[in-house]
């Protein structure tokens, strides 16, 4: 899909689009509750659709609209249950590593299957974790033999958040007592804990000491009823970044408590705004950058941006092309190992056809750009936004945006 974007003021109020991290693991817990729940969501994204479909394939029933699915879990006391079909879960990594334990567990074992490419390394780690589980290879597609026992497991934190938020999210599936200890750092670590304040909004108590996890043989989902998944911040940052180019935009749906970093933004999308001739440290949060870069190409300064962490080759990769993409709008950027230097000059020409390249945070941004340039800029594969943020462009329109699908 391609959008032709038009020069616009845009502003307004928009309610912030439902965190994916912690709807895949809602989803997961209701799917293993005792009763069904009304889980309310905005924007769900093609990743956690897949863990949808899995768990539906697995013996749940999980459909809705308009903002709301409704969980019946699966049945445990309908006699045994047999999975006799394979598990696809489509491009989403966090899918497999959130419900893999779960199934062998229930199941003991499945057929994994999908397009997502699994990183080699951390995910021979993970599945080395399972224990009483055996698997054909660490590459899809994949089958599991055996049932996730529990018990006293080891895993390295390299294996990541998603790894070991999956086995958690097992342990009350499992009739022993079973302690989880991580050797290691974990990146991302306040992931595991949002695991944990999940698995107890549906009753369950993860005791958790230093790097040693312990869910007791006794602990086993409860529903709720209702479940609201909390607005996500990151993605915030992009309406906010919006406003400064055009009008504020006020973000509803976004909890003050919340455990996300980005808790912060808005003040911090400020203080980059008002800084003139500002020198950022983002501490490696690459992914503001895109957002960040759209907006201070409007200022009439220089913005420097240091530790934007440019972890990757793939990742460089699709930095650099969306740098260039700006370049071509005509803003002044150039960049050096992890310092990005924007030279702004008030304004961007449009008038120009710039392409995602399939990256969602790539289509926003070059939106937020395209919405203050002088002239439309035609944006190609807009529908990029799907995977993370389906309803972008709805509330690119909310907003007093102006853009139609070429």
């Amino acid at each position: 899909m391609d959008i032709k974007i038009y020069p616009t003021i845009t502003g307004g109020i928009i309610e912030a689009s439902s965190l994916k991290s912690i709807a895949h693991r809602a989803i997961i817990a209701a799917a293993f509750a005792d009763n069904s729940t009304e889980i309310i969501i905005r924007n769900q994204s093609v990743d956690v659709s897949a863990t949808v479909n899995c768990l539906n394939v697995a013996g749940a029933s999980i459909s809705g609209y308009g903002g709301k699915l409704t969980v019946h879990p699966l049945d445990f006391d309908n006699g045994q249950v047999v999975l006799e079909d394979v598990i696809d879960v489509g491009e989403s990594l966090a899918t497999f590593k959130f419900i893999l334990p779960s199934i062998t567990a229930i199941f003991g074992g499945g057929t994994f299957t999908g397009e997502v490419k699994l990183p080699k390394k951390n995910v021979e780690e993970y599945l080395f974790a399972l224990s009483g589980v055996g698997f054909s290879g660490d590459r899809l597609p994949i089958k599991a033999n055996g049932a996730f026992k529990g018990g006293n497991i080891k895993i390295s934190g390299s294996a990541g958040s998603q790894a070991i938020s999956g086995i958690l999210m097992a342990l009350p599936l499992i009739n022993v007592d079973s302690t989880l200890t991580v050797v290691g750092n974990v990146s991302s670590g306040y992931l595991v804990d949002m695991t944990i304040a999940v698995m107890k909004d549906f009753g369950v108590n993860v005791i958790k000491k230093g790097n040693v996890y312990f869910v007791g043989s006794n602990e086993k989902y409860h529903s709720p009823e209702i479940y609201v998944i909390e607005g996500d911040y990151s993605l915030a940052t992009y309406y906010y970044a919006l406003g400064k180019i055009g009008q504020e935009i006020i973000v509803s749906g976004l909890k003050e408590d919340s455990l996300q970093p980005e808790r912060k933004i808005k003040d911090f999308v400020d203080k980059v705004w008002a800084d003139k001739n500002a020198v950022i440290d983002l501490e490696g949060r690459f992914d503001l950058v895109y957002p960040l870069l759209a907006m201070t190409c409007y200022k009439n300064d220089i913005t420097v941006f240091k530790n934007t962490t440019q972890k990757s080759e793939k990742v460089m990769e699709k930095f650099n092309v969306y740098v260039n993409a700006l370049k071509k709008m005509g803003a002044d950027i150039t960049c050096e190992n992890d310092t990005v230097k924007v030279v702004g000059g008030g304004t961007l020409n449009g008038d120009v056809f710039v392409d995602s390249f399939g990256d969602a945070r790539i289509a926003m941004a070059l939106t937020i750009a395209a919405a203050g340039a002088k002239n439309p800029t035609y944006l190609l594969s807009a529908d990029a936004v799907q995977k993370s943020f389906p309803g972008f462009f709805n509330d690119f329109i909310r907003l007093n945006g102006k853009c139609e699908v070429k």
